[in-house]
């Protein structure tokens, strides 16, 4: 486990026993969330088995973006736990002056400050956030060998490329388009691709089929079931019920900033009520 890393002295996973395999791969537990002033979860916990989607429904506002954050690192919760294959993670501490004059050396300060971004994905977990996340003034390729260089050095490119072009053929058709250029689905697609060809062990998409026409949007999908048969667990940020429920094994719907539902898909009833 990275730096940061904190194995609980107490508590165990929402899901467990002897084998692994049942130690679910991301858990929140109890997590507690603001911007600023502004609080955007209440007592969330959520569980995210290997090798499963899990999807994240409910309307505008509920929560779900903030959820993705958390997973990643990018929101510090105010309260609650995070938990990885079973460990604990450590969240950066609040600095202020108790904290510069109590941890003051540098060793205190590596020991205490919990796992950052960064770190979060070096242990497996990625982030495909809301947008089209691509460099729209370059190309397909040179996006795809930025990211590329950057996770596998240049002696991995190459194959990298190959790769990314067999999981997304539309790409290398248009390996030489500016990306700018591209439709919604197909920049959805090289964002996809950018984090794909290395797979993490966790894929947290937030809204991935936002302003996307329908056609495109199965396309989309598919590629997320691609992902998931190649053993990429999933944390599905979506809105539209359908394909997520068509894709998912677990659903978790938020309502204002609190679990409304939890369980598996195959459970789920009519929700319409839980979205409103």
């Amino acid at each position: 486990m990275s730096v940061g890393a904190d194995v609980a002295a107490s508590g165990a996973p929402l899901t467990s026993s002897a084998d692994d395999s049942t130690v679910p791969l991301l858990e929140l537990r109890s997590v507690d969330a603001a911007y600023g002033p502004f609080r955007a979860l209440f007592g969330v916990s959520l569980a995210v088995r290997p090798g499963t989607v899990t999807a994240l429904l409910g309307a505008n506002g509920a929560g779900k973006t903030t959820v993705a954050r958390v997973a990643t690192g990018l929101v510090r919760p105010t309260a609650g736990e995070m938990w990885f294959e079973g460990e604990r993670i450590a969240w950066p501490p609040r600095i202020g002056v108790g904290f510069v004059e109590r941890w003051f050396t540098r060793a205190a300060w590596i020991d205490r400050r919990g796992v950052r971004p960064f770190e979060i994905t070096r242990l497996g977990i990625v982030h495909a956030p809301e947008g089209r996340s691509v460099f729209a003034s370059l190309s397909v390729r040179e996006n795809l060998e930025l990211s590329f260089r950057r996770e596998l050095g240049a002696h991995g490119v190459k194959g990298a490329l190959a790769k990314a072009y067999e999981l997304f053929p539309r790409l290398g058709e248009r390996s030489h388009q500016v990306a700018g250029t591209l439709s919604g689905g197909e920049q959805r697609m090289l964002s996809l691709a950018r984090v794909m060809v290395n797979p993490p062990k966790l894929l947290v998409a937030d809204e991935l089929s936002l302003g996307l026409a329908p056609i495109v949007v199965d396309e989309v999908y598919a590629s997320l079931a691609t992902i998931r048969d190649a053993g990429t667990s999933i944390l599905l940020v979506e809105q539209y019920v359908g394909h997520a429920l068509a894709i998912a094994d677990d659903v978790v719907v938020l309502n204002h900033g609190t679990v409304a539902h939890s369980g598996p898909a195959t459970s789920l009833d009519d929700i319409t009520d839980l979205l409103l």
